[in-house]
Formats: C-alpha cells, structure tokens, sequence
C-alpha cells in the first residue's frame, strides 16, 4: 500500500469515523475500496471521474445522518465565488432548505466556513497535487442523542497531512 494512502487509512482508523464521505475526483474505485474496509463511504463523481466505471456514480448526494441532511457536490469553477456557487447548486434543485450541512470538492484547498447559515466543507485534497496548497481532510465529531436519534453537537476541523 501506497505509504500516503496508509497514512490517510491510519488517520481515519484514530479518529474511528463511523461514515466517510468522498467530494469527487476519485480518479479509482480501488481507493473506494480501501475506504470501505473502515467505514460505509458515500461518494459523488468529480470532473476527474469519467468513464464506463464512473457511469453510475451520481454527481449529487443528499445524505441522512442522525437527522442531519448533509448535501454533497464537488463544485466546478475556480476559487474566487465557490462555496457562492456550491450553495447555489443546492439552491436551483430547491434543496438548500432541507439541508444542514454542505460538503464540496474541487478546488481542492480546504475550508470550514458558514454562508446563508449553512456550514460548507471543503476536505481539501489528502493527496499531493498542483492544487492543494496543503495536504488535508475534515473530520466531523459528533455528539449523538441515540433516545432521540439526531446530533446534540457537532465540531468539524481539519487535519493537514504532511508528508
């Protein structure tokens, strides 16, 4: 195994996330499949996605997580207006209302900012590429109220990788 990905893996396993979520530019089901060894990973097609094996792997996702609804696309664009155009995306599909939590793709620099009241993530990239300023992905902590089934407290943070 590829030491940048055994790192990711090893992150992912300390933190002991219970749901992944993959914004885009997966470029190989294999790393799905890695994934999917520590936690179910839900997943949307990047610009980077194409192909027969990409055909059926949806460009949107709305998720359910403890009664939070978590919206995921990977963006298109440039920096300057994304997470504009992220929300945007959601709003002209009439979802923007149903949704908490948007989490984004593409540029491929992470952030963890609030616009229009909703909480929009990018991860960043884990891996090096020409984009990513820095190396990162997010992790989301929730606090669960299982007698009621939905979250009490949520913290997302980043975490650089460094190579």
């Amino acid at each position: 195994m590829d030491d940048k990905l055994e790192k990711l893996i090893n992150i992912l396993k300390e933190n002991r996330v219970s749901l992944i979520i993959h914004a885009g530019d997966i470029t190989s089901l294999d790393l799905i499949q890695k994934l999917e060894t520590i936690a179910p990973v839900n997943f949307i097609q990047g610009n980077m996605d194409f192909g027969l094996k990409f055909k059926s792997v949806p460009k949107y996702l709305i998720i359910d997580y403890y009664n939070k609804k978590i919206g995921v696309y990977h963006g298109s664009g440039g920096s300057d207006g994304f997470k504009e155009r992220v929300y945007f995306f959601f709003q002209s599909k009439n979802l923007i209302n149903s949704i908490d939590i948007i989490i984004c793709g593409h540029i491929h620099n992470g952030f963890i900012e609030k616009y229009n009241e909703k909480l929009i993530i990018n991860p960043g990239s884990p891996f090096p590429n020409r984009f990513a300023k820095i190396n990162s992905i997010a992790i989301l902590k929730a606090e669960i109220d299982e007698s009621k089934n939905e979250i009490k407290n949520l913290n997302a943070n980043l975490i650089e990788l460094k190579y």
